[in-house]
């Protein structure tokens, strides 16, 4: 087994732990206690099997992501926001907790010479690499591979093929390495027409197994906002 644990019993139900009344009031979960080999911030994704990613784009020509990073029931944990530099890395985003205090760092550096889509996660403190989530070129899908600091892969992600169906949620599949066993999902969900149509924002959902390494969590949380830079971010750029 690498650095990374895992479980295959996707699809348990777990329920979302109990809310104090006066952070459930505004919207926000509270701060979860320290956990001894959890990095800090990062506490309560060990306590959910699913989060909600929603894009916070207030206009079509708002060059920078936001997004919202909510439990099941429409509370927040976590916000995470891009950072645009001239020169600067092709993706930096910092996820904070609710009291504005950073808990990952995503960074995929500048690199006017190669092609590589390699993404680093960070974790507190300051530049602990917690894993990587690297880009696979293949014909006709789209994959990635989830790495842990040593560059050992613990998982892969598989996307839809051209056959996919149009008007319809996005489904990339997390697998074990050799995809002999599902894991979890990162969805892309539609939401209807003309909300598509007239709206800019991404709504995804991660699921995984209870169970799962929280640093893996943290790492397939970093790879949903990855996905949405390279599949609809940079298409909706472009078309701007």
């Amino acid at each position: 087994m690498s650095a990374f644990e895992y479980s295959s019993n996707l699809g348990a139900t777990n329920q979302e732990p109990q809310q104090d009344p006066a952070s459930a009031a505004y919207g926000t979960v509270p701060a979860a206690p320290s956990l001894h080999g959890i990095p800090p911030g990062l506490e309560y994704l060990a306590q959910v099997d699913q989060i909600l990613i929603h894009q916070k784009r207030h206009s079509w020509i708002q060059y920078n992501s936001q997004y919202e990073i909510l439990n099941t029931m429409g509370q927040k944990v976590y916000f995470a926001e891009e950072q645009r530099e001239w020169c600067g890395p092709r993706l930096d985003v910092g996820i904070t907790n609710n009291s504005g205090v950073t808990v990952v760092h995503l960074l995929l550096p500048t690199d006017c010479c190669s092609y590589d889509m390699e993404l680093q996660v960070h974790s507190p403190p300051l530049g602990t690499l917690i894993g990587y989530v690297s880009k696979n070129w293949e014909a006709f899908k789209s994959t990635f591979y989830i790495m842990n600091p040593a560059k050992e892969v613990v998982m892969k992600i598989v996307g839809p093929g051209w056959n996919r169906k149009a008007f319809s949620d996005v489904k990339f599949e997390v697998t074990t390495p050799d995809e002999s066993f599902l894991v979890g999902q990162i969805i892309r969900t539609w939401r209807g027409m003309s909300k598509e149509m007239f709206s800019s924002n991404d709504h995804f959902s991660v699921q995984f197994p209870l169970d799962l390494d929280v640093k893996v969590k943290a790492v397939l949380m970093a790879a949903c906002l990855f996905i949405d830079y390279l599949y609809y971010d940079q298409r909706r750029n472009e078309n701007n």
